[in-house]
């Protein structure tokens, strides 16, 4: 009767989601140019519903405004919106083949055909064939049209990089639109990860309302609803810049797990960070649901599984309904119906309702139930406060049979859910038990429902009558651990608790116990799922239970459907059942944060430690889990193979730093385990020669170890270390020497600025020495990552990222800073750099990758500071602790540092490619960035100012005639700069000097001594505060300048401190400097006689705060 409901208002919503669509008609009774218009109808409307990736690129809000006039609203399903596309006159040769590289659209996949359909096919060829020309040539062209409009995915979403930087507090960046901001559901998740594209369902899809919002749909009119597919094309969807191809690990956090079995498919569901991850067991691949902010909190799955719900938590959580036959989502709710997130979730048994629990913004509780498959409901059918509770809810299941009914449970509270209308009815009681509570669920009576405890109790709680409220019956000890999670069978026959000494046991509706498994030996199951196909029939004379009879291992085994467990251990094991119970694990995960993460420099091979001790090695091309280790107590902090791959050298937060085989994991001899410092090691690095290794350590020191071959019981040694850094060293890498490829050079950068190099010839006896003079990078900021850089000159560089937002570019031979350049803006500073190694698949591209604490990104060299040339998608929600690179530049990982997951993303050049190329480059770029653009007030006050300062050079009072030029002498861009509000210090001066004398070199082989207005441009845009200044940044000045005291100085102290610390000024400059600021010329007597920032501000510079 349920589903016979069910299918009655799936019907009707249908004909309400579908009004305007052409309707399921008789193909004999339509004509060819009918079914045309309506598949083209259907097709056009697919375009806008179509979803798009997470990836963005930079500086692209306003456009993305007008590219995007015909979205649906803000409250439609994310992922559904329309295709940014540029202009075909702009494209080049090179990026249509680009484009064409990145994906075409033109082939499809016909689904099967029934034979009213092959009736009605025959019946439209033949009227095709009498279709005039002109109208022929039409629908080609309209067929031309929609490829273009499908192969314009390559385009990303963008972000406006001249707006606010993140909200630490949020972890949301409100100065551009975040890559979760702008479309939380992406297209990565129908990316199958062995061929470069995956079909997927497009075309009138009746699941969509014509508005493009959530769809109505049935369980029960699941298949009816499919029928209506009939006809309709498969198209290919190209990749994006980066795929999340696989996800090592899972949230052990919220160890939920689901296992889908329909006849054609097994897979299994679980969370990976913010992804679900559905991997397909027959096909040994993964498809990716990307969609939310945070971590994925909970998920549920329908009891046929067709459905699939994820929620996180957050600011600006979502909970999405997912298709899992297409990994589409159906039904997105956003922070006005979830508030700051989804606790607990689940479907109702006819899976037309969503009951939840959330946190309001008050962080009070309240539960909801959503009619998610009307698509005019947006508002919870029924809700009800749950003030009272004393901890937050951990599970809450419906009713088996009852559509209006759930339980749910705290650690202490057992709560009792029935709603009729829109009341929400709440009966909670204490749990008379001390052990928490930790699941439950109703048996297939309304009278009954169980909750398990960690005292491995099963609790029973019972009423009289319907109209009757609960209370506990009884409590029987149902296992000797904790009862960790509880379930019934999909056809509601038996209850099964997965329990904390690892074992599966299975129970009447009596709570008897009718078979265990004790044989999985893989630690505590921490969550349980039962196939969708229920149990067979033929199976139930198995549990006749009477008094007399006794379970036995071979009726538990066969009775049950498959299942699948998670484990404390980190595993995900399915479970076949039948006559032979067949345990297989199909997932290692680690159990803690990950620290650090090592490629193999040959073979597809990855290494991961977590803070628990535990190193996994994985064969990353095939997804394989090959070996799992704990080989100390104290956590390895980073990781780092050899040039050979034949040595894994380990370091630890105890300051040991060990070598071990890179294979087996056990150490190369038992002396190779070294106590280099009291200090926690932050990185290993080995040179390219294998004969040293190097590592950096928390207390600011890099130690220097040598391999003695001779020495076969201590091959590596210590050979010394060096304080070389004040505040912290940022990295310490190896590079081949200019004098010989057989030598090799040591550097390290640090939070003081600097770049020191040191002498490998270093002794035991004199320690780790340190070439002098020592390089400053940075003044008034730090680097945080340097990586190689080649030129398309094929000049040598290295390019450093800093806390600045800025790129840098310095000559391996001088190590002369030869540019500064806008970096990528995505809510705080890069703070990982990975050059890319090039690949055939590249097209010759030089690709650099980039991470900052949450996302992962590309730039496509040459690096000129034009935003469009980086792409992000959010990583992680938590914070990256690292960035690697596969050996052949595929495969770029990121690790997750609470998750406990890996990700890894295939790297796709031919769309980062084609995405560049199609939004504006060169000068157009920067003068996007200047405030105003080409025709704005700042460029026209530059030209001013650069014309003024001809008139000055030249004379401002002379009478002889002026000939005006297009450039200026070098010596006169500082004050051109000042003029227009951007102040630059003596460091950065010289630095725009050397830029612009180099910066055609090598065409011209002359140092270019002028500039032009475009080099103004470029030199304002790149050099001057990404994010401009803020009150923050003087009063943080201050702070740096007065230690102690009430943060103000004298004014002779503050005279003496203008001349003597940082950017010097001579007493004549300081002078003049402050006679122009105060109006006097006896400007000793017009200080204030206390300086403090807002003194300062206010009354000195005159700035208002």
């Amino acid at each position: 009767m349920a589903d016979e409901a069910g299918d009655a208002v799936m019907e009707e919503t249908v004909q309400e989601t579908t009004k305007g669509v052409e309707a399921e008609q008789d193909p004999t009774e339509e004509s060819g140019e009918q079914e045309q218009t309506q598949q083209q109808e259907g097709q056009e409307q697919q375009e806008e519903a179509k979803p798009t990736d997470d990836t963005t690129t930079e500086a692209e809000a306003g456009d993305e405004a007008s590219n995007n006039e015909d979205k649906q609203e803000s409250d439609q399903a994310p992922g559904s919106a329309a295709n940014t596309t540029g202009s075909e006159d702009d494209v080049q040769a090179d990026e249509d083949t680009a484009v064409e590289a990145a994906g075409d659209a033109s082939a499809v996949v016909e689904p099967p055909h029934t034979a009213s359909q092959e009736e009605g096919e025959a019946k439209e060829e033949e009227q095709q064939e009498q279709q005039p020309e002109e109208e022929q040539q039409q629908e080609d062209a309209d067929e031309d049209a929609e490829e273009e409009g499908v192969s314009n995915l390559a385009s990303a979403q963008t972000e406006d990089a001249a707006k606010d930087g993140e909200d630490a507090a949020g972890g949301r960046t409100s100065s551009s639109t975040d890559p979760i901001d702008a479309q939380p559901i992406t297209s990565a998740s129908l990316l199958d990860s062995e061929s470069q594209y995956q079909t997927s369902e497009m075309g009138t899809d009746p699941i969509q309302s014509l508005d493009g919002r959530e769809a109505s749909a049935s369980v029960g009119s699941y298949d009816r609803l499919k029928d209506l597919h009939a006809g309709h094309k498969r198209y290919k969807v190209p990749r994006h810049p980066l795929d999340l191809n696989w996800a090592f690990g899972f949230n052990t956090s919220n160890p939920t797990v689901h296992l889908i079995e329909d006849g054609t498919r097994s897979d299994v569901v679980f969370c990976s960070g913010h992804a679900a991850v559905v991997l397909h067991k027959s096909a040994g691949d993964q498809s990716i649901l990307l969609g939310h902010r945070f971590a994925i909190t909970t998920s549920c799955a329908s009891g046929d599984g067709k459905w699939l719900a994820t929620a996180d938590a957050g600011d600006d959580a979502t909970l999405i309904v997912w298709d899992t036959a297409t990994n589409l989502p159906i039904r997105t709710y956003f922070k006005d119906q979830i508030g700051l997130g989804v606790q607990a979730a689940c479907f109702s048994h006819d899976a037309l309702l969503l009951i939840v629990v959330i946190t309001k913004e008050d962080g009070s509780q309240q539960a909801r139930v959503f009619e998610w498959t009307n698509p005019d409901a947006t508002a919870p059918v029924a809700s009800a406060d749950l003030d009272a509770l004393s901890t937050p809810i951990v599970s809450v299941t419906a009713h088996p049979t009852a559509a209006n009914r759930a339980v749910a449970n705290t650690t202490n509270e057992a709560l009792f859910l029935s709603w009729a209308s829109d009341e929400l009815e709440v009966q909670t009681i204490a749990n008379e038990s001390k052990a928490r509570l930790t699941a439950s669920a109703f048996l297939p009576d309304e009278l009954t429902a169980v909750s398990g405890n960690v005292a491995g109790e099963v609790i029973m709680w019972s009423r009289t009558a319907a109209d009757q409220p609960y209370s506990q019956l009884k409590r029987i000890q149902a296992s000797p651990a904790a009862v960790n999670t509880l379930c019934l069978t999909p056809d509601s026959r038996f209850l099964v608790l997965g329990c904390g000494d690892g074992c599966v046991r299975c129970f009447d509706h009596q709570c008897r116990a009718l078979g265990w498994n004790e044989d999985l030996e893989s630690g505590a199951i921490t969550a349980i799922a039962f196939a969708t196909a229920a149990a067979d029939d033929d199976l139930a004379h198995l549990f006749a239970h009477d008094d007399h009879s006794q379970p036995t291992p071979e009726t538990f085994s066969q009775a049950l459907p498959n299942f699948v467990v998670s484990t404390s251990e980190g595993l995900i094991v399915n479970i076949i059942t039948g006559a032979e119970f067949m345990p297989t694990v199909v997932l290692n995960s680690h159990t803690a944060g990950i620290t650090d993460i090592a490629v193999h420099p040959s073979s597809a091979m990855m290494v991961s430690a977590s803070s628990n001790g535990a190193l996994q090695i994985w064969n990353y091309e095939k997804g394989e889990h090959i070996l799992t280790r704990t080989i100390a107590s104290v956590t390895p902090t980073a990781l780092a193979f050899s040039r050979d791959g034949h040595t894994l050298a380990i370091g630890y937060e105890n300051g040991v730093v060990d070598f071990r085989d890179a294979m087996t994991l056990d150490l190369i001899t038992d002396s190779t385990t070294i106590p280099a410092a009291n200090a926690a090691v932050l990185q290993v690095a080995f040179a390219h020669t294998n004969e040293f290794a190097a590592a950096a350590f928390a207390d600011s020191a890099v130690g220097l170890f040598k391999i003695e071959p001779a020495d076969f019981e201590s091959p590596w040694e210590l050979v010394g270390r060096s304080k070389a850094h004040v505040g912290g060293v940022t990295q310490v890498f190896f590079e081949e020497s200019e004098d010989s490829k057989h030598r090799c050079c040591l550097f390290s950068i640090g939070k003081d600025g600097m770049m020191v190099s040191y002498d490998l010839d270093s002794t035991f006896d004199t320690q780790l020495q340190i070439h002098e003079p020592r390089l400053r990078l940075a003044q008034g900021t730090y680097p945080l990552a340097m990586t190689d850089y080649t030129s398309k000159h094929d000049e040598e560089f290295r390019i450093t990222a800093n806390a600045d937002y800025k790129l840098k570019l310095y000559n391996k031979s001088t190590n002369m800073c030869r540019a500064t350049l806008l970096g990528p803006i995505y809510g705080d500073p890069v703070r990982h750099l990975v050059q890319v190694p090039k690949h055939p698949d590249h097209l010759n591209h030089q690709i650099i990758a980039f991470a900052n604490s949450d996302k992962v990104g590309l730039c496509l060299a040459p690096v000129d500071g034009n935003p469009h040339r980086y792409i992000a998608i959010l990583a992680h929600p938590d914070e990256i602790t690292c960035l690697r690179v596969s050996h052949d530049g595929k495969f770029l990982f990121t690790a997750g540092a609470n998750a406990g997951s890996v990700h890894m993303w295939q790297l796709n050049p031919a769309v980062l490619a084609a995405t560049v190329q199609t939004r504006p480059q060169g000068m157009d770029a920067l003068y996007e960035l200047v405030e105003g653009g080409r025709d704005g007030d700042l460029i026209n006050d530059m030209k001013e100012y650069f014309y003024y300062a001809q008139i000055r050079r030249h004379g401002i009072t002379s009478m002889a005639p002026l000939q005006a030029s297009d450039t200026l002498p070098l010596e006169d861009v500082p004050d051109v700069l000042r003029a227009v509000g951007f102040f630059p210090t003596e460091h950065q001066i010289a630095e725009m000097n050397n830029e612009i004398k180099f910066k055609d070199y090598f065409t011209t082989r002359e140092y270019k001594t002028t500039v032009d207005l475009d080099d103004l441009v470029t030199l304002l845009v790149n050099h001057r505060p990404a994010l401009g200044l803020a009150p923050s940044d003087l009063h943080e000045a201050f702070a740096a300048l007065v230690a102690e005291g009430d943060g103000s100085l004298d004014s002779a102290a503050f005279y003496e401190l203008l001349q003597e610390v940082g950017d010097r000024m001579t007493e004549d400059e300081l002078a003049r400097c402050l006679a122009s600021l105060l109006g006097d010329s006896r400007f000793d007597e017009a200080l204030p006689p206390r300086i403090d920032a807002d003194v300062f501000a206010e009354e000195i510079v005159g700035f208002e705060v």
